[in-house]
């Protein structure tokens, strides 16, 4: 008979909440822009979901959700000439400024660089 370690089960128990973090990051990464309510709806501390998170992809889960809005973004800009302050509300945001900063810490560019760049190469 073989046991199984409380590591084990903790692990177990990470990737089955990290599995549902994921499921619920891209079905409502929009209504859901923030971490801590991910973490609510999991019914889990945002420190908890943060920790099993950055222990089974070095990122946090904050870090997780702007990255799922960044890659929206990018697909946006590529493929619309929406405004950027049409975007941000489009992706839940209500400031446009707060996007861009948030845009441009994920990616090192504004999102009219970014876009700008994208018509360029083409």
């Amino acid at each position: 008979m073989e046991f199984i370690s409380t590591a084990q089960i903790k692990r177990q128990n990470d990737q089955q909440l990290f599995y549902r973090f994921m499921q619920l990051l891209n079905e409502k990464y929009i209504e859901y822009s923030y971490a801590d309510l991910f973490a609510s709806e999991l019914h889990v501390s945002q420190k908890k979901l943060n920790e099993m998170v950055k222990s089974l992809t070095g990122k946090t889960a904050c870090y997780l959700v702007e990255e799922k809005i960044v890659t929206e973004a990018k697909r946006i800009l590529t493929q619309s000439s929406q405004r950027v302050k049409q975007i941000a509300w489009q992706l839940g945001y209500e400031d446009q400024y707060y996007f861009s900063r948030m845009f441009k810490r994920q990616t090192g560019i504004s999102p009219r660089k970014y876009r700008n760049q994208f018509s360029a190469a083409k």
